[in-house]
């Protein structure tokens, strides 16, 4: 990022003789709102009157003069932060900390952070942003908007603009939050014209005049003061009146020419020269133009009251009038466009070597050298996207030939990654395709580095392919030098993905593992501490908790180390530590760590991903929360209805859940989607998915099912019990080992159940897998006492899981637990009366007599301790029996 300029955070300095405009300080002063806009074309004197008016007020300020090299998020809110902070020493840690995590532009996080920082500061402050006209990034637009919609209380936001602001001005109007001044306030009056044309600028004009002036410049400042600049030292001053005549767009090309050719040869030199290397300081004037005197010249300029207006207190850096800066340059592109490109060559390497890239830039254009702007883009366009102001980056590339652009393989890759990022996919592979043809021409080290970075860009958009993905990584990882960290970790991360997609999970998650180190040092650490989320989700069915709760834990000791520790990114290490304390049956534990990261997550955008919903879905549903499933649903039920196919993770997530909720009906309509997805075969890739149906079909059968069509079942989870542990699979081999032990229960094949219920359990018990056992029913719960009595499995383990079983989402006293599972029969029964049907419809249905009904069902309600129908009903619907 460029070095801050520092004049950029001071307001403007009183001239002396200023015009004191006591009616619009009145305005200014009326009781607080928490927004004023002073809104008016250039050369009104909007900026001059805030700065008088807080000047005044004895306010405490905080002042930003924005220019179009602010129009980046990063740059915006750097310089937005330094301000509060000049207002307010110690000001806006939670600020800072936020935008040190670096990595995507996130205005949400960004304007959660600035709003609790300053309502957390708790005191009267003013923030001006002027010039705002100039900002048109909607990420920036997004954080001030924020701000308007839930203001800190002693907060009052001054924006100054020359365009109407982007904000809801008609409702804050209505709710009485609002002050505006606009043109017609602005405008000086006859007193306020006479007073600065007699009295500021020293002219001695009859009334006629004056009045004849403020008609033709309708009390326009500028026009004021342009005019007042060419009746210096006029003959015939009321004729020169006369002859001032038009709109402000004619009005300053005429003044333009006007006082600039009355100006000393020397000043006019200086001013036609320098009026484009805005903001200037003397030593930038003196290196561009090649002379030793401009900070002379540019005091003689400040004196006279000429174009420059000083930006700091000591007269060090300054600026021209906007309204000045294309005219003059403009004339001296006509009269000496030699000259005009050298100075502007000269300024660009001046601006490049003292930390001001973007104007840099700006300068080496404007001198039309593309090859040296292109050195400077070349030299500075990666920094600015890793900083997620690609944005800016973008603007840079467009302002060059395409010719020269496709002569360089790193524009032509920074051209791609400007791309990808705003999600222009299709625009990608051209650009990858212009730097593979322009890679001969660079140095062997160099190419070697470009063309790694170029294959994992393929890779990327080869996701779909993984063969050819993985071909493409592995010709990067062969390419990329060790110390091109970013690259390297996004090669992890590429590969991550593949094994992945091949349903190595195994390997996927060494990947994630791997990439976090490199990301780190890098610094794109919101993404390494993103990858927490994917390495607890993946060592969920690896069996590898431990190991990933190892890595959560190395990464908050970083980001802790690293002054990052309420970021929101730190969030989602929170989510990964919740779910294993979840997944290991301690609830009270994983609704602490959810309250961790949720804290992090002023606006929802943790809770509502799908990882966020997931997690926090499954603490519902433990704590017995009947509408536990309602905000997934929401979210994703749509999809139901698309003929898009969803992510098959998705799917996963959302019948995984209807399945722990008891529902595996509905869970059955979700799986269908997964069909597309199945087709490809019983392949690693499709395990997962695989499983997910079986569990299904496991729980929507029990007690239903013939016996034939248990021991089928139990034959299809022997088989992936036995892909599982092929693929080191741990997890998931201990869950699938658990639904055939109630397969096996379910017809009296207690051996058989004992069995395979005491290896899920010595299996689940490293991990300390306690909810894969606690959300499949009671049926599950009398299986694990039938163990337990039987001295089968590790008893301290049962123990715990069975003290962990979720409690009814019915409201009231939950029944003593089932002292035996109910038989198949049972089941059918117990489905049966749920329906609704009479004795006599359950017997035909059934095929049995009325009294061998009544039989099975005085042993159900016994095993149910309940006494009516509706009594069982809703105690099997708590114990998810149906």
């Amino acid at each position: 990022m460029d070095t801050l300029i520092t004049t950029k955070l001071t307001p403007p300095t009183a001239r002396p003789g200023q015009v004191v405009r006591e009616r619009l300080n009145a305005l200014l002063s009326a009781p607080d709102r928490p927004l004023v806009v002073v809104c008016a074309p250039a050369g009104y004197g909007k900026t001059t009157v805030v700065g008088h008016w807080l000047a005044g007020c004895g306010r405490p300020t905080a002042w930003l003069s924005l220019d179009r090299g602010d129009d980046a998020p990063t740059v915006f809110m750097a310089y937005l932060l330094a301000a509060l902070r000049l207002a307010h020493p110690g000001f806006g840690a939670g600020l800072r900390d936020t935008l040190a995590v670096g990595g995507p532009t996130q205005p949400d996080r960004w304007a959660a952070a600035l709003i609790n920082d300053l309502a957390e500061a708790a005191r009267p402050l003013s923030l001006v942003l002027d010039d705002w006209q100039v900002i048109t990034d909607p990420a920036i637009s997004h954080v001030i908007q924020r701000l308007v919609q839930h203001p800190p209380a002693g907060l009052q936001l001054i924006l100054i603009t020359r365009e109407e602001p982007d904000l809801p001005l008609a409702r804050l109007r209505a709710q009485g939050a609002l002050r505006e001044l606009r043109a017609a306030d602005l405008r000086f009056t006859r007193d306020e014209t006479s007073r600065f044309l007699q009295d500021t600028m020293g002219l001695a004009l009859s009334d006629r005049d004056l009045a004849l002036l403020e008609t033709r410049t309708e009390g326009w400042i500028a026009g004021l003061h342009l005019a007042a600049l060419s009746l210096r030292g006029a003959d015939d001053s009321a004729a020169q009146v006369a002859a001032f005549t038009g709109r402000h767009p004619t009005v300053l090309a005429y003044l333009l020419e006007d006082v600039l050719l009355r100006q000393p040869i020397e000043l006019q030199t200086f001013l036609l020269e320098a009026a484009a290397l805005d903001p200037l300081t003397a030593e930038l004037c003196d290196h561009a133009l090649g002379r030793d005197d401009s900070a002379e010249v540019l005091a003689r300029l400040t004196t006279a009251n000429l174009f420059v207006n000083p930006l700091d207190e000591e007269q060090r850096v300054f600026r021209f009038h906007p309204l000045f800066v294309d005219l003059l340059d403009t004339q001296l592109a006509r009269r000496d466009p030699a000259r005009r490109a050298a100075i502007a060559c000269r300024a660009a390497h001046w601006l490049e070597a003292h930390g001001r890239p973007s104007q840099a830039v700006a300068q080496a254009l404007r001198g039309g050298d593309t090859e040296s702007a292109a050195d400077v883009i070349e030299r500075q366009a990666r920094a600015a996207i890793r900083r997620g102001e690609q944005r800016l980056a973008g603007h840079w590339l467009e302002a060059l030939p395409e010719t020269v652009i496709r002569r360089r393989p790193r524009l032509c890759l920074d051209r791609a990654w400007v791309h990808l990022q705003a999600g222009q996919t299709a625009s990608v592979g051209q650009w990858l395709d212009a730097a593979d043809l322009a890679l001969p021409a660079v140095a062997e080290g160099l190419r070697n580095n470009l063309h790694g970075e170029l294959l994992t860009l393929r890779a990327y958009l080869a996701a779909g392919e993984p063969e050819q993905a993985l071909t493409l990584v592995r010709r990067a990882m062969a390419l990329i030098a060790n110390d091109e960290h970013e690259v390297n970790g996004l090669i992890h991360v590429a590969m991550a993905a593949h094994h992945r997609t091949l349903g190595d999970y195994k390997s996927a998650l060494d990947r994630s593992i791997a990439a976090m180190p490199a990301l780190w040092a890098s610094g794109n650490i919101a993404t390494a501490l993103m990858l927490a989320g994917e390495v607890v989700l993946l060592s969920r069915i690896t069996g590898d908790l431990g190991r990933a709760e190892t890595f959560c834990r190395n990464l908050l000791s970083r980001a802790e180390a690293a002054g990052l520790a309420q970021v929101i990114a730190v969030g989602v290490v929170y989510l990964a530590l919740s779910e294993i304390a979840l997944e290991c049956g301690d609830l009270a534990r994983a609704r602490h760590l959810h309250a961790a990261a949720l804290a992090r997550d002023t606006f929802g955008e943790l809770a509502s991903s799908e990882f966020g919903l997931f997690l926090g879905t499954r603490l519902r549903i433990l704590e017995g929360d009947a509408h536990a499933l309602d905000p997934v649903l929401s979210a994703f039920e749509p999809g139901l209805v698309d003929t898009t196919p969803l992510n098959p993770l998705a799917v996963i997530w959302v019948a995984s859940l209807l399945l722990e909720h008891g529902q595996p009906g509905n869970a059955e309509r979700w799986l269908a989607r997964l069909r597309p997805h199945l087709d490809s075969g019983d392949t690693p890739a499709t395990l997962e998915a695989r499983c997910l149906v079986f569990h299904q079909r496991v729980l929507a059968g029990l007690g239903w099912q013939t016996p034939d069509a248990c021991r089928a079942l139990m034959a299809l989870g022997r088989s992936l019990v036995q892909e599982a542990a092929q693929l080191g699979w741990q997890g998931l081999l201990a869950e699938v080992l658990a639904l055939n032990a109630l397969l096996a229960f379910s017809i009296d094949d207690r051996a058989g159940a004992l069995a395979d219920l005491g290896a899920a359990c010595a299996t689940a018990e490293r991990d300390r897998r306690v909810l894969l056992f606690a959300t499949k029913g009671e049926a599950m719960a009398a299986a694990l006492r039938a163990a337990l009595q039987a001295g089968v499995g590790p008893a301290p383990f049962i123990r715990d899981v069975l003290g962990v079983f979720p409690r009814s989402p019915e409201p009231g006293a939950e029944a003593p637990d089932l002292v035996e599972p109910l038989t198949r029969r049972e089941r059918s029964i117990l489905g049966l009366l749920v329906e609704g049907l009479t004795y006599a419809e359950i017997g035909r249905r059934l095929v049995i007599s009325v009294n061998t009904v009544r039989y099975h069902i005085k042993s159900l309600y016994g095993k149910l301790g309940v006494a009516s129908r509706s009594q069982a009903v809703k105690r099997a619907r708590a114990l998810m029996l149906v």
